[in-house]
């Protein structure tokens, strides 16, 4: 999980909100939303699972999107980092510029609490990003579709009206279980929970094999269209120079 979280930025909530207690489940943050959790709790175990859960607010805005406006602006905006092999001894140069700077946060660390710990890690990859950012970061500009109306999710196509009906009856009987947790209605939802899923696992098993077989019947009698279905795939240039390999 560590590992996980170096190379996406997350940072775990337990131990830096509210009430901490160690549980297999974590709550995962960017270092910049801290800010938007709020009320964390790990609760009580409970009859209905082995996990203690864990319970949050998060701080949102509320936006309405128009759909048929043309002049509202639903483009978006985000900062990438791309690695530049260009500017290696660049940004080596610079670092070495913030190592008194670097120095001072580290030795002048105070172990007292959690906060000063992670305020020691925010003020050293403050500095780490204030060389990097400048050299590295672009900003991209993406049409934002999130305020579009899609209808209905696309379904799989293995995804018939056996599985539409199972899915209903399961749904159905969650919604009757959060209403009223008795215990029949636990039973009635658990039972129609494993059936929905051993339909959703044969359907998909049955269309995996089936399109498995057509594959192999094009490589025997259309090789064309069976060499076809790969061409479709991007192919990876090589650029790495023989002196490099």
């Amino acid at each position: 999980m560590l590992d996980l979280c170096k190379s996406c930025s997350l940072r775990i909530a337990n131990g830096r909100l509210g009430d901490g207690s160690s549980v297999i489940d974590y709550l995962l943050l960017c270092e910049n939303d801290f800010v938007l959790a709020q009320n964390f709790t790990v609760n009580s175990f409970n009859e209905w699972s082995d996990h203690a859960p864990i319970s949050f607010c998060i701080l949102i805005y509320y936006f309405i999107y128009y759909i048929n406006s043309v002049n509202v602006d639903h483009s978006k905006t985000s900062i990438h980092v791309r690695w530049n092999n260009d500017l290696n001894d660049t940004f080596r140069r610079n670092i070495i510029a913030k190592l008194p700077v670097l120095n001072t946060i580290t030795n002048n660390v105070v172990f007292d609490s959690r906060k000063d710990v992670s305020d020691c890690i925010c003020k050293f990859t403050d500095v780490i990003n204030s060389v990097a950012e400048p050299r590295f970061s672009y900003v991209s500009v993406t049409k934002d579709k999130s305020y579009v109306y899609q209808g209905c999710s696309k379904k799989a196509e293995w995804f018939d009206n056996e599985c539409y009906v199972a899915k209903q009856n399961y749904v159905s009987a969650l919604n009757k279980y959060n209403s009223c947790k008795s215990s029949s209605n636990r039973n009635e939802f658990c039972q129609l929970k494993v059936i929905y899923k051993r339909i959703v696992k044969r359907k998909k098993n049955i269309y995996e094999h089936e399109k498995l077989k057509k594959i192999e019947r094009l490589r025997h009698q259309k090789p064309k269209d069976f060499w076809k279905l790969f061409s479709k795939k991007e192919t990876l240039s090589n650029d790495i120079s023989t002196d490099e390999y």
